[in-house]
């Protein structure tokens, strides 16, 4: 996707986390420091405001399709407590590679790893001991890693 004029050290970034099992993103507006990465700070994006006005300097047209496209969806940060029931996995999919391929989603907060699409993977389902001795299943990849299933 095309980025922000590189004279601009303000940039647009996807905040990607879970809320009850489903993946949320917050757009925010951070500043670059001189090494590339984005400093602390960061301002959520006011979406509906932003896409009634003219573009911020630092979104793309892109960007703001995208955005129009996660509002819609119910993806937006602002919009959980009213998710519609459904966002059809095709839809879902299509966002989130959206999001990743900007380079500039990242997980967690602005200064958490950048978000990117991987292979597909297989995955198996193990049962773990708590330090209660409660068991409870936990999804891993061939690997024995942990993965996390958004639905």
């Amino acid at each position: 996707m095309a980025d922000a004029p590189q004279s601009l050290k303000e940039r647009l970034a996807y905040i990607v986390r879970t809320k009850q099992g489903r993946p949320v993103i917050t757009p925010v507006k951070g500043r670059l420091k001189q090494d590339g990465s984005f400093g602390k700070t960061q301002a959520d994006i006011d979406v509906h405001s932003a896409l009634r006005r003219d573009r911020a300097p630092f979104m793309s047209e892109a960007d703001m399709k995208l955005l129009a496209g996660l509002k819609a969806a119910g993806l937006l940060d602002e919009s959980v407590p009213t998710l519609a029931p459904h966002v059809p996995p095709e839809l879902l999919l299509s966002l989130l590679r959206q999001v990743a391929a900007t380079g500039r989603a990242h997980s967690g907060d602005i200064q958490g790893p950048v978000l990117e699409e991987s292979a597909v993977r297989d995955a198996v389902v193990v049962w773990q001991c708590d330090d209660a001795g409660y068991q409870m299943p936990v999804l891993q990849d061939k690997t024995g890693a942990p993965l996390s299933l958004l639905s």
